[in-house]
């Protein structure tokens, strides 16, 4: 399992589309291939969860990490 805290938009194109504002959020990266994204706003249910295995793609307007 991998941990990132990063300032992010999350764009998610799949069975759905998800779309979630530029915030802090936790970024869990699971052994599994699966995916979750959590924020600080209380709960421990993810805001998004990928169960299959993806490929995280920055924005080509990203030009920095913060």
């Amino acid at each position: 399992m991998r941990l990132l805290v990063a300032r992010c938009e999350v764009l998610y194109t799949g069975r759905v589309t998800a779309r979630l504002p530029e915030a802090v959020r936790l970024l869990i990266f699971k052994a599994d291939g699966s995916f979750l994204v959590h924020d600080d706003a209380g709960g421990f249910r993810p805001l998004n969860w990928i169960r299959r295995e993806f490929r995280p793609a920055p924005s080509p307007s990203a030009s920095s990490c913060r």
